[in-house]
């Protein structure tokens, strides 16, 4: 009885394997979101976390927008046409983003699991600006005539001209004082994260695949236009239907790839 009692208590004394941060995985991933790496460690049986970071390659593309009009009526009457009947705008995408996830496994020896955690990264995920600084000096100079010559009064005979730009659904965007356009798409800098998949963060063996699916909640995006915002309205007319679409787009899709390593 002294024996068994004895036994008991060795067992009471000895420690419980908790898995608290005894082992440490780093993983490379590929998906949506770009390309990325994290580290990862256990905080139970049932709960995985990973800190890390990811980034889109900074794709950027060339795109030649036609102006509304190709010439104006001075304040004299007189025709003149404008040097150019295109705009040349370049587009980037800026996407990069550190991350924190857990990774809940309700059956620990399953590689199911579901996932919640957060990306922060910059807001401007989309910008597209005129390749040359100040090169469309030109369209406000025109506009600048054209202003003059609406202050005609219409019992002469005149005409009302519109300002030259280019045309974004219902809104003209035309150049600031210092000849430049900037269209922004901007989200929350903050986004929270869920998802489930399949894998695990640390795998048991030395090496393994982890898969997710999921959408990162980055709000209700903000267009802009030469730093103003955009509204609904803007995105009624002709040719708007890609902007409408995606001043919606309050939810970002994400697929990953990860493959991960167990170092200890």
């Amino acid at each position: 009885m002294m024996i068994f009692a004895g036994m008991l208590t060795m067992e009471a004394n000895e420690p419980v394997d908790l898995n608290i941060f005894n082992h440490l995985a780093v993983g490379v991933d590929a998906g949506t979101t770009g390309f990325g790496a994290d580290l990862a460690v256990p905080l139970t049986r049932f709960l995985q976390f990973q800190v890390g970071f990811s980034a889109m390659p900074k794709f950027t593309g060339t795109y030649d927008l036609d102006l509304n009009e190709n010439g104006y009526r001075n304040a004299w009457g007189t025709y003149k046409s404008i040097p150019a009947d295109k705009v040349a705008l370049k587009g980037k995408l800026n996407m990069m983003n550190g991350k924190v996830l857990v990774n809940f496994y309700p059956v620990p020896v399953s590689g199911f699991h579901l996932t919640v955690g957060a990306f922060f990264g910059n807001s401007d995920v989309i910008e597209v600006y005129n390749k040359e600084p100040g090169a469309l000096q030109y369209i406000n100079e025109a506009n600048q005539e054209i202003d003059r010559a609406n202050q005609k009064p219409s019992s002469s005979g005149y005409q009302h001209q519109d300002y030259i730009g280019v045309k974004l659904g219902d809104y003209l965007l035309v150049p600031n004082e210092d000849g430049d356009v900037k269209a922004t798409f901007k989200t929350r800098s903050s986004r929270l994260y869920v998802g489930l998949g399949t894998g695990r963060a640390i795998p048991k063996k030395r090496v393994g695949v982890k898969f997710d699916i999921g959408c990162m909640l980055w709000g209700k995006p903000e267009i802009s236009c030469n730093d103003i915002e955009l509204q609904d309205e803007d995105w009624d007319g002709k040719g708007a239907k890609a902007l409408r679409i995606m001043s919606k787009m309050s939810v970002y899709p994400c697929l990953n790839l990860r493959l991960c390593g167990r170092i200890f």
